[in-house]
């Protein structure tokens, strides 16, 4: 009787917290904002098929392009969870993100968003889970090695946008740690 009543309070707390979480169809997502914050902010998705097409538009004036990031940047090793960043499509025409030069000491232009899929097995239905603050040990690290990844390939705020957008718009890219379906939009 005691197993079935832990059982019980166990699935009850799992919905209540799925419940909580996305009652309003929102995912907790992790913004590194040119302003020099770092904070967690509430997403609801575009209404498109996938579930990481998120609406980021008031984020990204200039337009944005996003990647599901699968291997840890520069090491290359696969991660059981996989991620998505968000990032300015145009950083030419975005300031300088003061978050991510105080914290990891590099230059980048726009603001960055980081989300979690809930599940790195393809074989099941994807989701999106929240990015707590607790990520943030994860997430720093991570963050400084994609930097570094892209800048060593190319990262001259003049060039940028044209590398971004042809990697964007293949249909596969892999540029480095990026696999999969990579999203390029315009403002």
């Amino acid at each position: 009787m005691q197993v079935a009543l832990l059982i019980l309070t166990l699935f009850h707390e799992h919905i209540l917290f799925v419940a909580q979480n996305h009652t309003q169809g929102r995912v907790r997502c992790m913004l590194f904002a040119v302003s020099g914050q770092v904070m967690p902010i509430w997403l609801a998705p575009n209404g498109g098929v996938h579930v990481d097409d998120l609406d980021v538009s008031h984020l990204f004036q200039n337009g944005y392009v996003s990647y599901r990031v699968t291997t840890f940047p520069i090491l290359g090793c696969a991660m059981i969870g996989h991620w998505r960043i968000f990032v300015t499509v145009n950083p030419a025409k975005a300031g300088r993100n003061k978050a991510i030069k105080a914290i990891v000491g590099r230059r980048w232009h726009g603001n960055v968003v980081f989300t979690r899929y809930s599940n790195g097995d393809t074989g099941t239905s994807e989701c999106l889970e929240d990015v707590g603050k607790s990520s943030l040990d994860f997430i720093v690290p991570f963050l400084d090695a994609w930097i570094r990844e892209r800048q060593s390939q190319t990262y001259d705020p003049d060039t940028y946008r044209q590398a971004q957008v042809t990697a964007a718009t293949s249909e596969h890219a892999s540029a480095g740690s990026t696999q999969g379906r990579d999203k390029l939009t315009s403002a």
